[in-house]
């Protein structure tokens, strides 16, 4: 499915950027809270140590984050490390828009940590639209809206003139092509 048809089939609304940013944000698959707890582990940004307590990366960068970072960070610990969350559902738009700042938060606080957003969508298979652009978009809009075009002429000209011609049973060869020729003027 490509991005218009997949923004279509969202009911997604706005100008072609917002849809664009919105598709970027979706992956191929829901994001298992375990499989972000192992890769936090690995990337070295959060991890229980042995007293209980966080450590990592992300640990050490809480106490001097912005609030915003601050705010991110505990939404991120809650649902990665909570108990209630089974699963992010970052193929829902609202949710994967909200995963999405919360890697982004991620990230800004681990500069050093080369491909950590690609890291953490390879999770779930990656995001299908992440290379999608407002101009790609465009192209894909306008050539589905020709072929509805198209297909909505040739649905008129066979419910008009050749299923009629093609049903009637005294039909002939001329009066067939007479429907077809007829159907080859319509506008």
């Amino acid at each position: 499915m490509n991005a218009y048809e997949k923004a279509q089939s969202l009911g997604l609304t706005g100008t072609d950027a917002e849809i664009v940013s919105l598709l970027q944000a979706l992956t191929s698959g829901p994001i298992e809270p375990q499989r972000v707890r192992q890769w936090s582990r690995e990337q070295g940004l959060w991890f229980r140590k042995p007293d209980g307590s966080m450590g990592g990366t992300l640990a050490a960068a809480y106490p001097i984050a912005t609030e915003v970072q601050q705010a991110a960070l505990d939404q991120f610990f809650a649902a990665i490390w909570g108990d209630s969350l089974t699963t992010l559902k970052t193929i829902e738009v609202s949710s994967a828009v909200i995963v999405w700042g919360l890697v982004q938060q991620v990230a800004s606080l681990n500069p050093t940590a080369a491909g950590l957003v690609d890291s953490f969508y390879a999770l779930d298979g990656g995001r299908p639209y992440k290379d999608i652009t407002v101009s790609d978009y465009a192209a894909q809009r306008a050539d589905a809206e020709r072929l509805s075009e198209a297909d909505a002429w040739l649905a008129r000209v066979q419910n008009e003139t050749i299923a009629p011609a093609a049903a009637d049973p005294s039909r002939t060869l001329a009066s067939v092509k007479a429907a077809v020729a007829a159907a080859a003027v319509m506008t």
